[in-house]
């Protein structure tokens, strides 16, 4: 062969330093992706639908026993009884009847749910599942207090995402909006590049400053809008809610240069916070509305 003009000769070795030719010479096969891992991760992560994709339509094994998981979780009942059926006995099979139990609100599901499962046995994203269950089933026959140590004991011992977010939701359920916002104050300082927590910790913050205003509690409601503000600058909106805590507190001026910065922002009044959803002034669903929009 002649010799290699300066050019193909200058591409030819940047394609050998990236080892595009040695992997093309060698024959070598991409690394299989392990999906099992990936689906195990999502569901670890509180995300079934990506485990779900990951996972595909596994019919045996592990991979079944994933997918069953991520069914159960997207209340996709019918295909997971039908597909629960082919699991051998055993300790796996006993956990996911009990995410069965627990999601259909089963009379007397948390017997079911207390069995002794071993993490080591049947793995731990199941494990936990299991235990989630539970907490679920406690929470379902008004065993609230219990139901909570079961979900925060789990998420000491494995803080996944799927059971730290177990923790959020039992909280909301039950109106326990401080604790919420303290316990994913908590999660984001040990994972501070996690948006999605930040995206999580503000909706409930925002939750609580309505609840702060609505009970006149005027330094929460301006530490929760400020903390919000800090979190999501660009939710210039949260500037009302932190002028009307001023307000409560008899700061007039500084209420109203939040609420000027609000507007100039381009940010409407919110609704009223001892407004309940439907019941809009002037609009539908108010008891002195006439049913027709007026100009």
């Amino acid at each position: 062969m002649g010799a290699l003009i300066p050019e193909a000769a200058t591409i030819l070795l940047a394609l050998a330093a990236l080892g595009v030719i040695g992997a093309a010479c060698r024959d070598e096969a991409p690394a299989e992706i392990d999906r099992e891992a990936l689906a195990r991760q999502a569901l670890d992560d509180g995300q079934p639908k990506r485990a779900l994709s990951e996972i595909g339509d596994a019919r045996e094994g592990a991979a079944l026993v994933l997918r069953l998981q991520a069914l159960i979780a997207l209340d996709e009942w019918g295909t997971f009884e039908r597909l629960v059926a082919t699991v051998p006995a055993g300790q796996a099979k006993d956990a996911l009847m009990c995410l069965l139990a627990s999601a259909r609100r089963d009379v007397f599901a948390h017997r079911v749910c207390g069995a002794s499962f071993d993490g080591a046995v049947i793995g731990r994203t199941l494990h936990d599942h299991a235990r989630r269950a539970l907490a679920f089933a406690l929470e379902t026959e008004k065993r609230r207090d219990e139901a909570e140590v079961v979900l925060r004991e789990l998420a000491r011992e494995s803080p996944t995402g799927a059971n730290h977010k177990a923790v959020v939701a039992f909280l909301e359920r039950q109106g326990f909006v401080r604790e919420a916002v303290a316990y994913l104050e908590g999660w984001l300082a040990a994972s501070p590049s996690d948006k999605t927590i930040e995206f999580k910790l503000v909706q409930v913050l925002e939750r609580k400053v309505r609840g702060d205003l609505l009970d006149k509690r005027a330094a929460e409601a301006e530490a929760a809008a400020r903390r919000i503000l800090a979190l999501a600058p660009a939710r210039a909106q949260v500037r009302y809610f932190l002028a009307d805590a001023l307000e409560l507190k008899g700061d007039k001026t500084a209420a109203e240069a939040e609420r000027a910065l609000a507007k100039a922002a381009g940010a409407a009044p919110p609704v009223p916070v001892d407004v309940m959803p439907g019941m809009l002034p002037d609009g539908p669903g108010h008891p002195g509305h006439d049913g027709h929009d007026h100009p």
